[in-house]
């Protein structure tokens, strides 16, 4: 039986071909870094001026240059989220044993019933296994939660999607989820144009999986197993929430020599249920290149929940928002996400409430 995989002698015929062209980007950027250099006179003094900050300030404008606006409307869901408990065993994984072909067949099946013939078109494309565009492998050897990727060629536009098997109802979500990636992000601008094309990177996954998880449960499928896979999303989301609220917390009582008043700072915490050891040295920890990603991550979840909501009611709408999502930046959310009928921030994150309301507990509080 003929697998879903891809090409890898092609891969590998691709990967040396690139390798040579992004040297030669990687020349290119050097050459005009050094122009910009070089440009004003007062560039080498402000440089070396940066090392003389106080470290605690240089690691805040580390973390608000990523973006202070995204940074703050992930934040502010705290008081939403504070009010739910999230405790939960990310590693449950019901069984169901399903082929590679009847797990395509299946996915498919629910890709059918999306009011946009694209989609389905897209689908057939991604897992038609002549292309060798899907790879379809075990999770045997891959980290827990590691359920696929998707690559986009970034001059040809073509994308590739891994799925790791877990042998249960999520490889169906997984499959939805990286399709949902390949068709959207294979309209993007490549990575070296647009350098604020992150910032959304995951809303149309997430967008997926609620979408798959809503159809399997119309189908028949167990409720209460689909839902275990949709309170992951929802806690990871709360866990970047929090870390947020606690940096966004923590500088705004930064001052200038650098220090940090964590004695004002740990109340404010614990009124939002934190237990958290904050010190000079934690920090840090909360700021390091990867959370980056999660952030993104959770203002993608944030806009997945209202594109999600307004579905219901006009699916063909959000389809095109959704095939539009590539033509917003980034920058500027609050001005952007309207565009795409996303208005989270101004109606006080009311899906997020939805959400933690249907899959989460209720906190409750002794008088």
């Amino acid at each position: 039986m003929t697998k879903y995989s891809w090409d890898i002698k092609k891969l590998i015929e691709k990967r040396d071909f690139f390798e040579e062209k992004f040297k030669m980007y990687g020349e290119l950027y050097d050459l005009y870094a050094e122009m910009v250099e070089n440009y004003s006179k007062k560039y080498q003094p402000v440089k070396e001026e940066i090392k003389k900050v106080p470290y605690l300030i240089r690691l805040r404008d580390e973390f608000y240059e990523f973006g202070k606006e995204k940074i703050s409307l992930v934040s502010n869901a705290i008081y939403v989220t504070s009010a739910y408990e999230f405790k939960f065993d990310r590693t449950v994984h019901p069984k169901m044993d399903l082929s590679d072909d009847d797990l395509v067949l299946l996915t498919r099946s629910l890709f059918e019933q999306i009011p946009n013939r694209y989609f389905l078109d897209k689908f057939d494309e991604l897992t038609n296994k002549d292309n060798h565009l899907l790879h379809i492998r075990s999770n045997r050897t891959l980290p827990t939660n590691y359920y696929g990727l998707t690559f986009t060629d970034p001059i040809e536009h073509k994308p590739y999607g891994l799925i790791s098997r877990y042998h249960s109802i999520q490889d169906v979500i997984s499959l939805g989820h990286e399709a949902f990636h390949a068709i959207i992000r294979e309209l993007e601008l490549p990575f070296y144009i647009n350098p604020y094309q992150g910032t959304y990177g995951e809303v149309e996954g997430y967008f997926a999986n609620m979408l798959f998880a809503s159809l399997l449960i119309k189908m028949g499928y167990n409720k209460e197993n689909i839902l275990l896979f949709e309170k992951i999303d929802l806690i990871t989301t709360i866990d970047i929430i929090r870390n947020c609220f606690i940096l966004e917390q923590s500088f705004s009582t930064l001052n200038k020599k650098g220090q940090i008043d964590f004695e004002s700072v740990s109340p404010i915490l614990r009124s939002k249920g934190i237990n958290f050891s904050l010190t000079r040295d934690t920090l840090p920890e909360l700021v390091r290149q990867e959370n980056r990603d999660e952030i993104n991550g959770a203002l993608s979840y944030l806009v997945s929940l209202d594109l999600f909501d307004s579905y219901q009611n006009d699916p063909e709408q959000v389809l095109n928002n959704l095939l539009n999502l590539v033509t917003i930046h980034g920058k500027s959310p609050r001005s952007e996400l309207p565009t795409i009928g996303v208005s989270f921030f101004e109606d006080g994150y009311q899906n997020l409430d939805k959400k933690c309301k249907q899959l989460l507990k209720t906190k409750t509080t002794s008088k």
